[in-house]
């Protein structure tokens, strides 16, 4: 049985497990100092033998970094499946100048430190990119930051890096989902004033409707008292009388 986020899963690259002696100098690996030491190297070593195509071997999907910055021995040389951003990018000095080192921040804000070996095509992995590596777990490694204070970081050693799409849920945040809300809400109480105004209009179009029909209905014939004579004399004096007859 494989512990809580340790799952077998197909990767990128067909990717060997470490070998005993690897181990061996892997676990002489000093936390908290850089990477200037054989346990580097060993993990270089593996990493270099990794071949693209496909393999099976157990990696942590989604692992816990604070977990293994507080205690790294119990983690170091497990596979891991990272995905972030490129914030800075290194070339390591001799002998390790084929490696680079890349500062990245996951999806959860978290700064870590994975080194890179075999990388052939640079320029596709520029700083802003997202991307996503299968790594060894290497230790905990203290550092100064930019804004002057010692952290510590979890670092790791990989190889076959790849562009990741930025997932459905990595860019909505908090304030992101609540300004949404906000634009839903102003949307439905514009068309609910559309729909009030418009009732209201055709309303007030049906009540002068209906009052036209009533008027016309009020109002008496102009001429109800029957036919005028056909003498043109006569007719008049007949308006004239029934004009008399009104007032």
């Amino acid at each position: 049985m494989f512990a809580p986020g340790l799952l077998l899963s197909l990767l990128l690259a067909a990717i060997p497990p470490l070998t005993e002696g690897q181990r061996t100098r892997l676990a002489t690996a000093h936390d908290g100092r850089d990477h200037r030491e054989d346990a580097f190297a060993a993990l270089l070593e593996n990493a270099g033998t990794w071949t693209d195509g496909p393999g099976e071997a157990p990696v942590r999907l989604q692992p816990d970094i604070d977990v293994m910055i507080a205690s790294p021995g119990a983690y170091r040389g497990d596979l891991c499946r990272l995905v972030g951003v490129i914030q800075q990018r290194t070339r390591l000095a001799r002998p390790w100048e084929e490696a680079r080192e890349w500062f990245v921040r996951d999806d959860d804000g978290r700064p870590i430190i994975v080194y890179i070996t075999g990388l052939t095509d640079e320029q596709t992995f520029e700083d802003g990119r997202r991307i996503v590596v299968c790594a060894r777990f290497y230790k905990r490694i203290d550092a100064v930051a930019r804004d002057g204070r010692e952290r510590r970081y979890a670092a790791f050693v990989g190889a076959h890096p790849g562009l990741a799409h930025a997932s459905a849920g990595a860019g909505w945040s908090i304030s992101g989902v609540f300004a949404l809300a906000i634009l839903v809400l102003i949307g439905l109480v514009a068309v609910i004033i559309a729909l009030v105004w418009l009732a209201r209009r055709q309303g007030k179009r049906r009540l002068g409707a209906r009052s036209l029909r009533v008027l016309e209905a009020d109002e008496p014939a102009v001429d109800g008292g029957g036919p005028l004579p056909d003498d043109s004399a006569e007719a008049l004096a007949e308006l004239k009388r029934r004009a008399e007859a009104e007032h």
